[in-house]
């Protein structure tokens, strides 16, 4: 008997070799000018506001990097790349130190979200995507599983690490664990937004 998997979910992951010791520093500096932050998925810790691409000097190679391997994930759909084209929306800031975490959430209005590690080890909290709930009942709820395939596999965890890179689509159930470390766990989340140009109806209205 043939098996085929199709439908796949994709997640896009890199250890890159991105120097982050200016990011550290803008981070610290932005919680420096606004030590409360925002409260949105964290539980503890400290999360900047939004803030867009251009801003900062400091985030430009990321920019760049992001981009790239933003078009890469227009490639992987099949777009028409003639059709379409990706913009960085939007990134903040995450500090987790101690039994910090991030609750399960999506991103909405989001074609792409990810995390790009800033200062992390890998035993500070993974950050872990889940199948679509409902699917997850229907696979799980028939049987007891004896061993988690890709087919019956609930979640998929990856382990933090400075310079490490993931995306994935924003609609896709995501969370991070707490940090069991008294150091710091730094990240740049974002948020990357596709934008049609063949079509009137989504082009920015001008007064």
């Amino acid at each position: 008997m043939n098996f085929d998997l199709f439908f796949p979910t994709p997640v896009w992951w890199e250890q890159t070799e991105l120097e982050t010791s200016t990011l550290t520093d803008l981070c610290y500096r932005l919680r420096t000018e606004d030590t409360v932050g925002r409260k949105l998925s964290n539980e503890g810790g400290w999360q900047s506001f939004d803030f867009r691409p251009g801003v900062y000097v400091e985030t430009k190679f990321l920019e760049e990097k992001l981009q790239a391997q933003a078009e890469q994930c227009v490639r992987d759909y099949g777009y028409y790349e003639t059709a379409c084209h990706v913009v960085i929306e939007n990134f903040w800031f995450n500090i987790n130190t101690q039994n910090n975490s991030n609750m399960v959430h999506i991103h909405d209005n989001s074609f792409l979200s990810g995390v790009f590690y800033v200062k992390a080890t890998p035993d500070q909290g993974s950050i872990t995507v889940y199948k679509n709930y409902a699917l997850d009942y229907i696979v799980s709820s028939q049987a007891p599983i004896q061993q988690y395939t890709n087919v019956s596999a609930s979640a998929i965890s990856y382990v933090p690490n400075t310079g490490k890179l993931i995306l994935f689509p924003g609609m896709l159930p995501h969370g991070v664990g707490y940090n069991p470390t008294t150091n710091d766990r730094i990240s740049l989340a974002f948020n990357i937004k596709l934008i049609r140009t063949d079509d009137e109806r989504y082009w920015p209205k001008t007064s």
